[in-house]
């Protein structure tokens, strides 16, 4: 066998996506006809050669569990290694992806003030940035009382952030309002 593999393709993640904590990198290998058959798959960080080598799989379905946390923020391109039997090698073609495992660094509720007296619809301005070199704020939440425990008012995916409350719904009394800003990689702050 003298011959290459004929296919090995990066399945998922796409390109361009954003990732965080671990997730799985999934890839499809095929040798050539008449072959002697896929032995391994590598996947890479960087250049297959170059790159930092993540693991490998011998087996099909191939695939890869990525723990990202010890990886820089930033950008990456995903790479892996058809092996043969015979040790001919096809690398694949690159995967661009964002690594982000940082939470944004500022959610903040710019109107109303603490304190203030509200009835009828108002407004609810917020503001909220990523840390640097992150995959960028995807949304703001706004919430009546603490994330994750409160009611989830709204979403706003687009700077400025802003949600409009028609307050006749709820309870007459003291509400605790609040906001969380969401990366593109699913990072939270509130």
């Amino acid at each position: 066998d003298n011959t290459a593999p004929i296919t090995a393709t990066i399945a998922q993640p796409t390109g361009g996506s954003y990732w965080r904590g671990t997730f799985i990198i999934n890839a499809t290998a095929a040798d050539n006809a008449g072959g002697s058959g896929i032995a391994s798959v590598q996947f890479w960080d960087g250049p297959p050669g170059t790159g930092t080598l993540l693991g490998t799989d011998t087996t099909a379905p191939y695939q890869y569990t990525w723990a990202t946390t010890p990886a820089n923020d930033g950008a990456h391109t995903l790479y892996v290694r058809a092996v043969d039997q015979a040790g001919n090698r096809l690398n694949s073609t690159g995967v661009a992806i964002t690594i982000d495992n940082t939470a944004p660094i500022t959610a903040t509720i710019t109107q109303p003030t603490g304190g203030s007296i509200w009835r009828g619809t108002f407004i609810i301005n917020a503001t909220a940035a990523d840390n640097a070199g992150g995959s960028g704020i995807g949304s703001v939440q706004f919430w009546d009382g603490p994330p994750g425990t409160g009611t989830l008012l709204g979403t706003d995916n687009t700077a400025p952030y802003q949600y409009t409350w028609a307050t006749t719904p709820a309870n007459d009394g003291a509400h605790q309002l609040h906001v969380r800003a969401v990366d593109r990689a699913g990072n939270t702050l509130n």
